[in-house]
């Protein structure tokens, strides 16, 4: 078989894979945390693109008036609350509920594992998602056999399981789980998916109010209840959601996988820890790019650019092959590379015997159960 010509040239080639090397340096430090898009699902759930066209189709079913989305006028996010809007919040959040709900064949996939092996290897600090799909949880799951790993940020969970899952960035002794920044499928006052639901979770919009606070603070016409929505056109909102991202992007190094970085809100955020820290010329995060063809590569090399410029972002591109396996490939080579595994791998199934992942829970109820297991030995 004749092989595919590279789409990648020599000296890109040569740069990749110095970019590469410091790749499998960060994971060999295990100080890399995982930021999971779109592209790590597309196995089994709808991408961005074909998600608004399915729900195009549901605000159809409502107003035939209703117009396809547009690109060259139509803001996704926008269109997002229209049909919201159109078809009322129940409709919008069972649809993503039966969009994104977890299906009783075969759920993850064997490159889901190997990050979840990653993590539990010590190779990544932690993996998030803006995933609404509970893929990696599953796979995670696998090995620690835990009913529930997912972490998401809602005003009805918790605070110290987010508190929680901080904490696991710098303990082995807590509970790897996987942190939602977008939401889950289930949980529909979780969901970030539309403008105004950015504008909640984010704390601030991505107009220009056009006047300063001060000004609109003095307008008597001002009420009360509009105080909030002031400032938040104002970004004067930091609600828990915004400050976690704002630390990770300013404080830990993330490895961005099946992502486009498209996400207006995504890079508004990383344009205020620029403007904060002053952080350009510096190498801090990672950007795994796939490439089909020639042309994704012109538009990938462009946007590199701009993406290493602006926010300290690096790319590392990975070559589709005909068997469509790049990305798993890409995953493969980075389990492949850094740090020896720091524990002995789960190989049976759960109910069977145990020869995997050490109980690292409360060492004072450990120590009890070991010896009552003892005891019971003795008297055998």
């Amino acid at each position: 078989m004749q092989q595919a010509e590279a789409i990648l040239s020599p000296p890109e080639i040569e740069d990749n894979e110095n970019n590469k090397l410091k790749l499998f340096d960060l994971l060999a430090s295990g100080e890399g945390i995982l930021m999971a898009g779109a592209g790590l699902s597309a196995c089994m759930y709808p991408p961005w693109d074909q998600l608004i066209q399915l729900m195009y189709e549901e605000a159809k079913e409502v107003s035939e008036e209703f117009k396809p989305f547009d690109d060259k006028k139509d803001d996704y996010l926008d269109y997002c609350d229209r049909i919201k809007n159109c078809i009322g919040p129940d409709a919008y959040y069972d649809f993503i509920y039966k969009c994104y709900s977890p299906s009783v064949d075969d759920y993850y996939r064997d490159f889901h594992r190997t990050l979840a092996r990653l993590l539990l290897d010590g190779k990544l600090k932690a993996i998030t998602t803006t995933n609404y799909d509970e893929i990696l949880d599953s796979a995670l799951s696998s090995y620690t056999h835990l009913s529930n790993s997912t972490v998401y940020i809602n005003k009805t969970i918790a605070p110290a399981m987010v508190f929680d899952f901080l904490r696991s960035l710098n303990s082995k002794e807590i509970i790897k789980r996987v942190l939602h920044f977008h939401g889950i499928y289930s949980e529909r006052g979780s969901i970030i998916l539309s403008k105004s639901e950015y504008e909640g979770f984010y704390g601030f919009n991505l107009e220009n109010p056009g006047s300063s606070l001060y000004e609109a603070l003095k307008d008597p016409a001002l009420k009360e209840e509009n105080i909030a929505q002031l400032l938040n056109q104002h970004g004067m909102n930091w609600p828990l959601h915004r400050k976690i991202l704002w630390s990770f992007f300013a404080t830990r190094r993330m490895i961005f996988m099946g992502f486009s970085l498209t996400d207006p809100f995504f890079r508004r955020m990383l344009e205020h820890v620029r403007n904060d820290l002053h952080t350009n010329g510096y190498d801090n995060h990672f950007l795994i790019v796939r490439l089909a063809n020639a042309t994704e590569k012109v538009k990938a090399l462009s946007a590199a650019k701009e993406f290493r410029k602006k926010y300290g972002i690096v790319s590392i591109y990975f070559e589709e092959n005909d068997r469509m396996t790049g990305l798993e490939d890409f995953i493969s080579q980075m389990e492949g590379n850094g740090a020896a595994p720091s524990f002995q791998m789960q190989t049976e199934p759960a109910g069977k015997k145990d020869v995997g992942l050490q109980a690292k829970g409360d060492k004072r109820v450990n120590k009890l159960l070991i010896d009552i297991s003892k005891k019971r030995n003795a008297n055998d």
